[in-house]
């Protein structure tokens, strides 16, 4: 999952909540909220991978959070900075990139840690993700500006692949109204096979940055195992149910293309999952007496998602400092 957090607290926690709610392993994020050196609003058995130590005093504008337990990274600290967070998966020839560009900043010196980066690991796969604050048709906007030619620059001369569907929308909704495709996901020819799904979610936090999610597949040879999620109830499944739900499910798929099929075969596993074994009521660190105002309006159709942009910039002092609505059941 890929998202700007706009330094917003409240942010933090919804984000938290989304990602425990759709089962996501890992966040990418950007401008997130640090206090004190920690980020805010993560479970404290997730990995927190930040480009500065605690003690620096300029905050970290991105982060890796790995949620998953039993899925590590390694942080190569050699390319790491305030704007920058660069990790290993374990197990794995992956290594995950998290970028924020600075828009008063022309130079753009992400640019060159991420040419720097390639060059130096060019036998591995890579997944990026970044707010790069650049206009491109390469990656949906109408228009293009400097900095999008220097990203488009980059991405040439290291043959990556975007990801972005120009066509799901704007990544960004700022308060002046006009949408902006800020928010780019990059990945090596190697990866994009097994990348899939790339999805954007608008308003599902008070950010005006649209949530990111997509898959990434792992084949058995890398040694990387997804853990079960804890919202299972093992102890009270219905094995033969399960047992008979994905072997008839199977039969149905009607095609032998192994990408597709692979797809088709983790939908009926978590459809299957989600009929047969039930879920936990224990919502953990989580908020216990209601919903955040982004989990009750997202599904509901316009204007009901903007009204969370209202609640967040209204002249109101109590909502000056981003407090979070709740509501009751």
């Amino acid at each position: 999952m890929q998202h700007n957090c706009a330094r917003n607290r409240a942010v933090m926690d919804e984000v938290r909540e989304y990602a425990a709610e759709r089962g996501i392993d890992i966040l990418l994020l950007q401008e997130p909220y640090v206090s004190r050196g920690k980020l805010a609003g993560m479970p404290f058995t997730a990995t927190v991978v930040l480009g500065v130590g605690p003690n620096d005093p300029s905050p970290p504008m991105a982060a890796i959070v790995v949620l998953t337990p039993g899925l590590d990274v390694t942080k190569l600290t050699q390319f790491c900075s305030i704007h920058t967070v660069v990790a290993e998966l374990a197990g794995t020839s992956v290594i995950l990139v998290s970028q924020y560009y600075q828009f008063r900043d022309e130079t753009m010196p992400c640019r060159a840690q991420l040419t720097s980066l390639m060059t130096s690991v060019r036998d591995r796969e890579m997944l990026v993700a970044a707010d790069c604050n650049a206009r491109s048709p390469l990656w949906g906007s109408p228009d293009t500006c400097r900095r999008g030619r220097l990203m488009k620059r980059v991405i040439t001369d290291f043959n990556l692949v975007i990801l972005n569907e120009g066509e799901q929308g704007a990544t960004c909704h700022p308060r002046s109204g006009a949408g902006s495709h800020v928010d780019v996901t990059l990945c090596t020819q190697g990866l994009r096979s097994r990348l899939n799904h790339w999805r954007l979610h608008q308003f599902a936090t008070l950010s005006d940055h649209a949530v990111i999610t997509y898959e990434l597949a792992f084949g058995r040879a890398t040694g990387f195992q997804r853990a079960l999620p804890k919202s299972y109830v093992l102890s009270k499944a219905d094995w033969e149910g399960l047992k008979t739900e994905i072997a008839d499910q199977l039969q149905s798929i009607p095609t032998d293309n192994p990408l597709i099929k692979a797809d088709e075969v983790s939908r009926i596993l978590r459809g299957a999952m989600d009929k047969h074994i039930p879920r936990t009521k224990n919502l953990g660190n989580r908020h216990r007496t209601g919903y955040h105002l982004g989990t009750m309006l997202a599904p509901l159709p316009p204007p009901w998602p903007q009204a969370k942009h209202c609640h967040r910039f209204c002249s109101n002092p109590l909502n000056s400092e981003h407090h979070s609505i709740r509501v009751q059941d």
